[in-house]
């Protein structure tokens, strides 16, 4: 099965506690990472989504396996402690999130 198969079937990878904990490691590693982008978001857009982070995500095109690295990286540790003020995110390298999960998938043997 394909990478972006197993990923689409997983589709709640944030729930799972070694995707997290991968997550968390690499945070100081996305920062400074240069295929890390920021993407700007009017505030009237960033208000609408008040409490949402995850919402604002998907209005901006970011699938959900992306969503709680990108929270992460934004300095949120829940969807809803977005403040609906920041007019820019910073967003990790999907492929390299994309190793997290396939790492975290992944089964002991």
């Amino acid at each position: 099965m394909a990478l972006v198969d197993r990923i689409k079937s997983y589709p709640f990878i944030q729930d799972d506690s070694k995707f997290v904990s991968l997550v968390e490691a690499s945070i100081p590693y996305f920062r400074i990472d240069p295929q890390t982008t920021v993407i700007g978001v009017d505030l009237q857009t960033s208000a609408k989504y008040r409490f949402d982070f995850y919402g604002l995500c998907t209005f901006l095109g970011i699938d959900e396996e992306y969503h709680y690295a990108t929270m992460r990286l934004n300095g949120l540790t829940s969807s809803q402690d977005f403040n609906g003020l920041m007019n820019s995110l910073i967003v990790p390298p999907f492929t390299k999130i994309d190793q997290l999960i396939e790492v975290a998938l992944t089964k002991k043997e």
